[in-house]
């Protein structure tokens, strides 16, 4: 039995609500970081299809990865297709990256996937954030809110 908002037809029924933990992880060009983490915890709330996540990543060691950096782990794979498939989120607060990196920093998930881009802002446009532009002390918040499949 869920909750009905805005009437009682089946169609307004709210009843499926789930909140939970995931444990983040560092990918880089989608292979599993050699380095290791400080902390890497996340929560998530799920109602209806929307999935919002939260997270802490910490590094003590960024190990010696080159590529292309995002954070895998996520609870919900993201919907494949049709508008509002893809999601994003903010970087709440960010330490541990070279000069080279721009502010604001910010995370997307693509259509059908299970792992965050990260993307930083550039003079032109947003670029992704490579493993060069971390180092040893790279840690983050963020959120991101996405519909899942």
């Amino acid at each position: 039995m869920g909750l009905y908002v805005g009437g009682t037809a089946a169609v307004n029924e709210l009843n499926d609500y789930e909140e939970g933990s995931w444990t983040v992880t560092m990918q880089v060009d989608n292979y599993n970081f050699n380095g290791s983490y400080t902390s890497q915890t996340g929560k998530y709330t799920k109602i209806g299809n929307m999935v919002t996540c939260t997270a802490y990543l910490q590094l003590s060691n960024k190990g010696n990865d080159n590529g292309t950096v995002s954070v895998g782990g996520l609870p919900f794979t993201s919907v494949s297709t049709g508008n509002g498939s893809r999601g994003s989120g903010c970087v709440g607060y960010y330490q541990g990256v070279n000069s080279s990196v721009d502010q604001p920093m910010c995370v997307l998930i693509e259509q059908g996937d299970t792992k965050i881009t990260m993307r930083h802002s550039q003079s032109s446009g947003s670029g992704s954030l490579a493993a060069s532009d971390i180092q040893n002390s790279f840690g983050m918040f963020f959120n991101i809110s996405y519909f899942a499949a």
